[in-house]
């Protein structure tokens, strides 16, 4: 019998709100919903640090104090979506799957739910340019891949040293499955877990403790 994936437990091991103020924690929720609904309502070309601050009921300095620049906003946006995504892992996945097959199912079932997801195909087809950029730059996949590499580390039994650089390939695999699926069909949840398993499954094997 394979051994069971708690991702619950990983999930809770590997948050990222422990130890961050409630003040500042609820203020940034604001500005996240708020920021949501104008990128979604008027497109974020359009949509102004002011227009986020008027949403949220707080001052555009204090906005701009938690989020930095209207880059780090769409970033901090999708990076919360990604966060919500990944915690429903713990509900959508098999609870006795085996580690690496979690890993691979879990990237299909992730790439499933952003193409399809209102905001993110709002995005790409009315903004393309400016929203590809932003799922491309850097320091958004570098801040995913990271929140991947906790999760998956303890799940596949191996350090984060070793499955770092594998997360982050397929992370920017994923990414452009999401943006543009090479096939059709090619962001459908199987054929992704398909995929990562050909490119990524032999590495996994390696980098494992057993």
């Amino acid at each position: 019998m394979p051994r069971r994936v708690d991702l619950e437990a990983v999930l809770e091991a590997v948050g990222t709100d422990r130890g961050a103020d409630p003040g500042r924690s609820g203020s940034l929720d604001r500005v996240l919903d708020a920021a949501f609904r104008c990128f979604a309502e008027g497109g974020v070309g359009a949509t102004t640090m002011s227009d986020v601050a008027e949403a949220a009921g707080l001052s555009r300095v204090w906005v701009h104090r938690l989020v930095g620049s209207k880059g780090e906003l769409l970033h901090a946006v999708l990076t919360r979506e990604v966060e919500r995504a990944l915690a429903n892992l713990a509900t959508d996945l098999p609870p006795d799957i085996a580690p690496i097959d979690a890993f691979m199912v879990g990237t299909g079932l992730i790439v499933s739910h952003f193409a399809a997801h209102p905001l993110v195909r709002r995005f790409i087809d009315d903004e393309a340019d400016e929203v590809v950029a932003a799922f491309t730059d850097g320091r958004f996949l570098t801040r995913v891949a990271e929140r991947i590499t906790l999760m998956s580390a303890p799940v596949l039994g191996a350090s984060s040293d070793a499955t770092r650089p594998i997360v982050e390939a397929a992370t920017r695999v994923a990414v452009s499955l999401i943006i543009a699926p090479m096939t059709p069909g090619g962001d459908d949840a199987t054929a992704v877990a398909e995929l990562m398993g050909a490119a990524f499954g032999p590495a996994l094997r390696a980098a494992t403790i057993r």
